[in-house]
């Protein structure tokens, strides 16, 4: 079954999807509450198009902004912070995560070991700067 799927007020847009135990919650032109969407299954030829956040504590997908642990002074300082996702926790730790650093001070060296509620990010200073610091680290997990 081929269907267009849009959340009212444009929070999301499917088009083309072939949608399989699908869970939708729509609000009547005019309502107040956004609507929601939960899909399992689209084809490949689907495009999604979100027009306000992205909610944070999905099982499938989660972002997080976290402060950082301060690095050594001097050339090559670094350190490592545990960063913890919004609950509830990924089923396991099978994600794949991707963080950046808000400040060029600091750069994301490496993500660590991964469980179910938290991973691990090493920074380490920028080429040239001697400084300790600590930087806000951007992060999004997708679930494997």
């Amino acid at each position: 079954m081929f269907v267009t799927v849009m959340a009212m007020y444009g929070f999301a847009k499917f088009t083309g999807a072939n949608i399989v135990n699908s869970t939708i919650n729509s609000t009547a032109i005019g309502g107040t509450t956004p609507s929601t969407g939960a899909f399992t299954t689209l084809t490949s030829s689907t495009s999604a198009q979100f027009n306000g956040s992205v909610l944070n504590n999905g099982t499938g997908f989660k972002h997080v902004r976290q402060a950082s642990t301060t690095t050594g002074s001097g050339v090559n300082g670094t350190s490592s912070t545990t960063v913890t996702w919004p609950t509830p926790a990924f089923p396991d730790g099978n994600y794949t995560t991707v963080c950046v650093s808000e400040n060029s001070a600091a750069f994301v060296a490496g993500v660590g070991s991964h469980t179910a509620t938290n991973f691990n990010v090493n920074i380490e200073n920028s080429p040239g700067a001697t400084a300790a610091v600590s930087v806000i680290l951007d992060c999004i997990g997708v679930h494997d």
